[in-house]
């Protein structure tokens, strides 16, 4: 029996596709890095849950977003239950890190029932990693 020489066609086909796979993914990659804007985070919250009580306390879901081209560290979040323009109750949390063009989920905890206020939602502030 024979053992064939060199490099058969198909080895050379396989070795181009990966060879144009990781060209394509260097490129997109310094594409990106040159070319994506930059600036500060973009912060929203909005409520994404009704208030659920949980022994004795109320607790109430909230998605802090990122709309904007970079992250955003050690983000503080409060909430605020009012009636007539008066804080009534007060919340706050604390957010390790939300990357640019994502969402986080956090949960604000009362004692009084949210659904008899009106919530007030804030984002207070972040650091730059």
């Amino acid at each position: 029996m024979q053992q064939p020489t060199g490099t058969s066609a198909i080895e050379w086909v396989v070795a181009a596709i990966g060879t144009a796979v990781i060209v394509a993914a260097v490129a997109y990659m310094v594409w990106y890095g040159v070319a994506r804007p930059g600036g500060p985070p973009e912060l929203s919250i909005r409520q994404v849950s009704e208030a659920r009580q949980v022994e004795g306390s109320y607790l109430v879901q909230v998605e802090v977003n990122n709309q904007g081209h970079s992250t955003a560290a050690n983000v503080q979040i409060s909430g605020a239950l009012q009636e007539g323009g008066v804080s009534v109750e007060e919340s706050s949390a604390s957010i390790d890190y939300v990357p640019q063009q994502s969402k986080r989920r956090a949960y604000f905890q009362f004692t009084k029932d949210p659904a008899d206020y009106a919530l007030e939602l804030r984002v207070e502030g972040m650091a730059k990693p």
